[in-house]
């Protein structure tokens, strides 16, 4: 055996790398860098950043591995972060600490210095930048801002660039200029172009790309001055149609009227636009279709849309509120429902009110998707502050329900909140849930009334999900197999091993798992790691081995091929670490390969000069390396035979360091395997074409589990079920333990709700999604629930409450897997009781059987018999007094608020 692991100790350029614990302390110390405007982090694959961890052993409980050349991460490779079309873009969708992770400048420096980067790599760079208001937020700014770049004289030919989002328009303005050559001598201007006929000049050339509200794929338009100094598009006057477009100021004529409908809300009709008010899409800007879904339910919710159209909200704007948003979201949103009832439009763009969402809540801002209801949530918190008609909180001392009867303590819970919170939102949207938590020790029995404005219930759904597994036989002649296998969600790989027992008649005991990627191990599970650690987009290859009671071990192999790097499905050939040859060893790999390599003689591939050596060997090999009586055998030796097709060797998991050559000089010897290693059958690539047949090494065959329907689940869910489970006791885990006052320690005590009081407007949330860092899973069961006559009594606790019966009049609903998929949603008119869809910028109506379906998320319902003064509909005109011949219709211009 020649080792060839020197590069180990050795940093780029020849210098000793430093030792493994000062590797540790440097980069964790660089690594607790604050984050600081203007400051360039890096990314890299969390794949490799985890290896580099095992080997200098970053983390104490991770410390097995620790030094051994197996472990050895070889160059920095952050080729899973790019996609595959060579365009040097990273991948979308991708999430921190998932997919990568972020280094500090100094941080990467030290790695790349000590590692290097994979031939053809180049690092990925990302700026700090700042967003929000009043909780400044800094974040690493991965994913930047595409836009469409054209010039004013040929719209058709667009390039698309990506900006940071603090670059400024003037930034935007000389890149366009450089990139479309424009002549130096002429002054220029720049468009944001919505539609064929709507242009916006960004005239600011001090603000941002992010300030200036510009989406993924906004087109932009370089204007350049004509030669006798005049600019071929006018520029548009104040009053243009661009106006309409950006919900800023609109017109805020009354929508009262006397066209009531079953809720008694009626809105004028309209004036000239030809559009009926309130049927009006939002573009997407850009994923946004999740906040558009909810906007929508907020429009077609009667008492809110007229509250604001209605300019009601400006008589109670607290911009002095610290957790407010200085009333910028309220006038935002003001705005755009006055915009979407005015009848003007058949869409509109609501760009002014995302930009003011992005500055006050961070989370949102940039172009990702993002969950409706988190959206749904923020903006009726930030309606609440910046509407609370309190403007000095007072303090409020809370007591223990100290064994009250529940409507005295449930009573003294509302006026105190009450007194902190005053608005139209509480008004509409807030009512009374009741904790009770017991110890489980001393029983003491702890109640509580806590306000809510949505529902947020759980689905009574079996917790399993389906893998895709492919099984590997030890018989190499036959082809590996792809199952789907059915296993609990927080089940364990000793689950999986299990249930793929019960369809392919393995032993559970003779299998192993690993996630495979790229031709390579990216890791070997054990029994007991959990199922949560593997993602829907994993390729999971399960492989029969020898049982434990053999003596033998799964030795790991890869195929490479010269410098082409591995190919094919890695596999296992198990072996006595102590008692295999190498001949033991080659013989087990060519019998583990024999159903894709054809057999060959030297004569089908060697062309070669007698003295060359096998490509890709040189990274194992050199002149220093060789044996004594290898480096003085005669040339006329070498050419009497030509070179071993493929050859052994030891490398490290990620199959990018030799750590040994394994030589056949003496094939009987046993072989020192060390733990942890990967031997490589690296081919000589003349020998690999002639032998290999690529295709059927990739090949495998489908189980008809993969195709088959699920099995039959529970046909559908009916809310009341939903609603009971939400009010069933549960049991609180060790992280969510509870702090009993009388014991004085924490606790694993039982929960339970109730609803002791709900609001006139009641949002429900499906819980359809789970989270954790690596698995996302989405409950698509349909849950039945009624369009009318919801009757909530029976779910309530407080015998006093007024009639309960809701009617639905919006669902906002979630298409497709926790990727991204796509937000709709059904409405009400509250004009003239028919439902509509709105996808986005397209508004069509729908059949009311259409609205209960797998995609309904949250739901939005309306009590028939309204108790709140805001909820109540304002009193019909007077009938019209005729006195004289002449029809006094001045009750045309009475105020009902």
């Amino acid at each position: 055996m020649v080792v060839c692991s020197s590069s180990l100790a050795m940093a780029e350029g020849g210098t000793a790398l430093p030792s493994l614990q000062e590797q540790k302390n440097v980069i964790f110390k660089l690594s607790q860098t604050p984050l600081k405007t203007g400051a360039t982090w890096y990314l890299i694959d969390t794949v490799w950043f985890k290896q580099w961890k095992r080997y200098v052993g970053y983390e104490e409980r991770d410390t097995a591995l620790m030094g051994q050349p197996s472990a050895f991460p070889g160059p920095i490779d952050n080729s899973p972060l790019m996609k595959e079309d060579d365009s040097g873009d990273i991948n979308d969708q991708m999430l921190d600490s998932v997919d990568y992770e972020l280094l500090p400048e100094e941080a990467w420096n030290r790695l790349q210095q000590w590692y290097t980067l994979a031939a053809g790599q180049r690092p990925i760079a990302r700026k700090v930048i700042e967003s929000g208001v009043f909780m400044k937020q800094t974040k690493v700014e991965v994913y930047l801002l595409e836009l469409k770049l054209c010039e004013n004289s040929n719209l058709d030919h667009q390039i698309t660039k990506a900006f940071s989002k603090e670059d400024t328009i003037g930034d935007l303005e000389r890149t366009m200029r450089e990139l479309f050559d424009a002549p130096t001598g002429r002054e220029s201007r720049v468009w944001n172009r919505y539609t064929t006929n709507t242009y916006e000049q960004l005239a600011d050339r001090q603000a941002t790309i992010s300030s200036a509200g510009l989406y993924v794929g906004q087109i932009i338009v370089l204007e350049v001055q004509n030669e006798d100094g005049t600019w071929p598009r006018p520029r548009p006057s104040s009053s243009g149609a661009l106006s309409s477009l950006s919900n800023g100021s609109m017109d805020t004529r009354s929508t009262s009227s006397s066209m009531m409908t079953r809720y008694g809300y009626g809105s004028a009709s309209p004036s000239g636009g030809g559009h009926q008010p309130g049927l009006c899409g939002l573009s997407n800007l850009g994923n946004t279709c999740f906040m558009s879904s909810v906007l929508q339910c907020l429009s077609n919710t009667p008492p809110l849309s007229l509250y604001f159209t209605e300019n009601r909200h400006l008589a109670e704007l607290n911009t002095d509120n610290p957790l407010g948003m200085r009333g910028e979201i309220a006038r935002a949103f003001g705005s755009l429902v006055q915009e979407m009832w005015s009848g003007r439009h058949q869409s509109t763009v609501p760009r002014t009110f995302k930009h003011q969402v992005s500055r006050f809540a961070p989370q949102f801002s940039g172009y990702q998707q993002h969950d409706s209801q988190e959206m749904l949530t923020f903006i009726l918190d930030a309606l609440h502050e910046d509407l609370n008609r309190i403007h000095k909180k007072p303090y409020i001392e809370l007591k223990d329900s100290g064994g009250r009867p529940d409507s005295e303590v449930a009573a003294e819970a509302w006026e105190n909140y009450r007194k902190r919170n005053s608005s139209v939102i509480v008004d509409m949207f807030h009512g009374l849930l009741k904790s009770t938590v017991v110890c489980p020790e001393c029983a003491k029995v702890s109640v509580t009334f806590d306000p809510h404005c949505m529902l947020q219930l759980p689905l009574p759904v079996k917790r399993e999900r389906n893998i895709e597994v492919r099984l590997v036989w030890a018989d190499p002649s036959r082809r590996p197999i792809t199952y789907k296998v059915t296993v609990p969600k927080q089940g364990s790989v000793a689950d999986l091993c299990r249930a793929l027992e019960r369809l392919a008649l393995v032993p559970h005991q003779c299998l192993v798992v690993a996630d495979v990627y790229n031709s390579k191990f990216h890791k070997i599970f054990t029994d007991a790691d959990p199922l949560k650690d593997i993602n829907d987009k994993d390729t999971i290859c399960a492989y029969e081995v020898s049982p434990p009671s053999s003596g033998l071990l799964p030795q790991p192999v890869y195929v490479g091929r010269g410098e082409g790097g591995k190919v094919g499905t890695p596999f296992f050939v198990c072996v006595r670490r102590d008692k295999t040859s190498y001949a033991d060893l080659v013989a087990l790999v060519e019998h583990a390969m024999s159903r894709y390599v054809r057999p060959i003689s030297s004569a089908d591939w060697w062309t070669g000069p007698p003295d060359a050596v096998p490509n890709g060997m040189s990274a194992c090999s050199s002149e220093d390396e060789a044996e004594p009586d290898e480096r003085d055998e005669p040339m006329e030796a070498a050419k009497a035979a030509a070179p071993p097709p493929f050859r052994l060797q030891l490398v490290n998991s990620s199959g990018n360091t030799c750590l040994a050559r394994l030589e056949p000089a003496e094939p009987d010897r046993p072989l020192a395997l060390a733990d942890g290693a990967v031997v490589e059958a690296l081919w000589q690539p003349a020998a690999f074409a002639a032998a290999v047949d690529t295709l059927e090494a990739e090949a495998r065959d489908e189980h008809e589990s993969v195709h088959a329907r699920p099995a039959a689940r529970r046909p559908c869910i009916q809310l009341s079920d939903c609603l009971e489970l939400f009010t069933t006791i549960e049991k609180l885990g060790i992280n969510d333990a509870w702090y009993c006052p009388d014991c004085k320690k924490h606790q694993e005590a039982t929960k339970k709700f109730d609803l002791w009081s709900l609001p006139d407007v009641l949002i429900v949330h499906l819980k359809r999604f789970s989270y954790t860092r690596i698995f996302r899973d989405k409950i698509d069961t349909l849950v039945e629930f009624p369009t009318r006559g919801l009757d909530m009594r029976r779910h309530l606790l407080d015998p006093n409450q007024p009639n309960s019966t809701y009617d639905l009049i919006g669902v906002s609903n979630h298409y497709g897997g926790m990727g991204g998929g796509h937000y709709t949603a059904y409405c009400k008119h509250r004009d003239d009781g028919r439902w509509y869809y709105f996808d986005d910028s397209a508004v069509t109506e729908a059949s009311e059987e259409a609205v209960c379906s797998k995609a309904a998320y949250v739901l939005f319902y309306m009590r028939r018999e309204p108790q709140s003064v805001a909820c109540r509909p304002p009193p019909p005109p007077p009938a019209t007094v005729v006195s004289n011949g002449l029809a006094d219709d001045s009750g045309d211009d009475m105020d009902y608020s």
